[in-house]
């Protein structure tokens, strides 16, 4: 006879509550609780953090680690400038960014997830939170974040990389930064993503204030296309990022819809304006490729 196993973190006993051989050990009602109270108590500790900047990267790399270093001075710059500095709270690229926090008396904050293993707080937080569940710690991220700044690491780090360039992609958050760093680690992925994943994707190179034309075949029985999204860029050059919006629509003879758009270059500082925060506040971004 199969043994019934007792999940080991919360996440687990949520998804597989409707399998046989997960036991349940809460009630919908009870993980509906948890859940508000998870989100109500994140909400209420970081209710000041008016701009931030979130920092992912591998839990593994030791103190003296290029990336630890790289990772702890991008902080202390980040914080110097007045960000808060917002982590997973854990080792390696966390530590190191939550310690540059400290070192310029930025804001140090810590957000944990329970985990099979139990992952300590790091000593520089000065803010934490530890949670149940992985989306509940994801929105405080973005929620409280104006950027996110990805180092070399795992499956954790490539999540929040992904979670954040979906959220642009699907135009749920716009005006948000998403920078690499150490391009030597990266590259191979953004090969992929351009001659793979993307391919057939227009893409192009621009010029300060330079207008581009992307065209996209549409239907030709359609009276008016409809075309809603993001147009996107990557900047390789000298700390510059690219900001860019659609500014007209039309269909010519043939049924090919022509999107007209006006792209800018901004200085790389520009990305980490801080920003007021409103109630309905929009962001997104655009995605750049950080030099080691």
């Amino acid at each position: 006879m199969t043994q019934i196993r007792t999940p080991r973190t919360s996440d687990e006993e949520l998804l597989g509550a409707e399998h046989a051989l997960l036991e349940s050990t809460h009630t919908d009602e009870e993980r509906l609780e948890r859940m508000r109270a998870e989100m109500a108590e994140g909400f209420a500790t970081l209710a000041h953090v008016s701009h931030g900047v979130s920092l992912f990267g591998s839990a593994r790399a030791p103190v003296g680690d290029p990336d630890y270093e790289l990772a702890r001075k991008t902080a202390a710059m980040l914080g110097k400038a007045g960000f808060a500095i917002i982590t997973g709270g854990g080792p390696g690229i966390m530590q190191a960014a939550n310690q540059g926090a400290r070192e310029v008396g930025a804001q140090s904050i810590g957000l944990n997830i329970e985990l099979p293993f139990e992952q300590q707080f790091n000593p520089y937080v000065d803010i934490a939170l530890r949670f149940h569940y992985f989306f509940t710690r994801k929105v405080m991220f973005v929620r409280y974040s104006s950027a996110f700044v990805v180092l070399p690491g795992g499956f954790g780090t490539m999540d929040e990389l992904f979670e954040a360039l979906t959220l642009i992609q699907t135009g749920k958050i716009l005006h948000f930064p998403v920078v690499l760093l150490d391009s030597g680690y990266w590259s191979s992925l953004l090969d992929w993503m351009r001659t793979t994943m993307l391919a057939g994707v227009n893409s192009t190179s621009i010029k300060y204030g330079q207008s581009i034309t992307i065209s996209a075949t549409v239907s030709t029985g359609l009276k008016t296309p409809v075309i809603s999204g993001q147009i996107f860029f990557a900047s390789t050059n000298g700390g510059a990022s690219i900001n860019a919006s659609a500014t007209t629509a039309t269909t010519d003879s043939n049924g090919n819809l022509i999107l007209q758009a006006t792209a800018q270059l901004l200085d790389f500082r520009e990305c980490f304006r801080p920003r007021r925060r409103t109630r309905h506040n929009a962001r997104g971004g655009f995605l750049r490729f950080g030099s080691g």
